[in-house]
């Protein structure tokens, strides 16, 4: 049996509905401490593996939030530990301040349904095993096309036409489209995730060289990174675990404030609600593969203890 500890920011930003099946299918004994009102447990050993979610505080808030103190001491306890740590969203970016990464503002809010892909190390890495099970058929990143005679290298522009506009950023030598540039058109992007995301802060790159980048997206350079040599050390910038309607539908009510502030937003909370019901499915496979993956690693932590 896996003893899980669960470590809850907000009130109403518990576990979501497809974490809780992930739990009850698994058969997890998940402890929930809810940090903004009772203290985190005082000896983590107990635990055999830690899954962060996560909330409204951004890492470096600590005065507003007193609670972060203690619990970044406890994270960076879980890395000595060697346990399995699997972080959401503000989990990923504890996670990765605790490994050494820099966190600020992503260049955009990222709120709603986006696919994401995963990179080289990340089709490599046991946490996404088997997700072309899970999420369809991959998609490849076509072949480079044959250079014609003429045409310099390095992509430089024909003469006769307007240069085009490079308006996305580089992530680890692969480009992101932030404003329209096809990630699949990059070698080493071939996995499609379904992703849930409800951000405006991220980790920054580029990474320590200790933090592997797993995957990426239109929205977020890192949407996922692992530790090298240690791969049940993850951070997820995605929201998957809360991806189920009801779900949505409580946070876009908890949360309208927020929402309402950030003006580069354009999805309304309506749309929001019918796009989670048209994707359940397609998110719940998703999930519950990444999960059943995730979970492998804490049963082979116990069964080392």
């Amino acid at each position: 049996m896996k003893n899980i500890l669960v470590i809850q920011h907000v009130r109403w930003e518990g576990p979501g509905r497809f974490l809780r099946e992930a739990f009850e299918r698994h058969r997890v004994e998940a402890a929930v401490c809810r940090v903004y009102c009772e203290p985190l447990p005082p000896d983590l050993s107990f635990f055999d593996a830690f899954i962060i979610l996560g909330g409204g505080p951004n890492v470096d808030e600590e005065e507003k939030y007193p609670f972060l103190s203690a619990e970044k001491r406890a994270i960076r306890e879980m890395i000595a530990l060697d346990r399995p740590v699997l972080g959401f969203c503000l989990g990923h970016q504890l996670l990765a301040e605790a490994l050494g990464a820099r966190i600020g503002p992503n260049p955009a809010t990222s709120v709603g349904f986006i696919d994401g892909f995963l990179c080289r190390r990340g089709r490599e890495h046991p946490l996404f095993a088997g997700m072309n099970q899970a999420t369809g058929a991959p998609v490849r990143a076509p072949k480079p096309r044959p250079r014609r005679p003429g045409i310099r290298s390095q992509g430089a522009p024909d003469a006769r036409k307007k240069p085009a506009q490079r308006t996305g950023s580089y992530v680890s030598g692969l480009m992101t489209p932030q404003m329209g540039y096809p990630v699949t058109g990059y070698a080493g992007i071939t996995e499609r995730l379904p992703l849930f995301k409800w951000h405006g802060q991220a980790v920054l790159e580029p990474l320590p060289d200790r933090l592997e980048l797993l995957a990426t997206s239109r929205d977020c350079q890192v949407e996922a990174f692992s530790v090298k040599g240690r791969p049940h050390i993850c951070g997820l910038q995605f929201d998957n675990h809360a991806a189920h309607p009801d779900d949505v539908a409580v946070w876009v009510r908890e949360d309208e404030s927020w929402l309402a502030s950030r003006r580069d937003l354009r999805l309304s909370p309506e749309t929001l609600v019918r796009e989670a019901a048209a994707q359940e499915a397609r998110q719940r496979s998703f999930f519950a593969r990444l999960m059943k993956n995730f979970f492998g690693f804490a049963e082979a932590a116990n069964s080392h203890a």
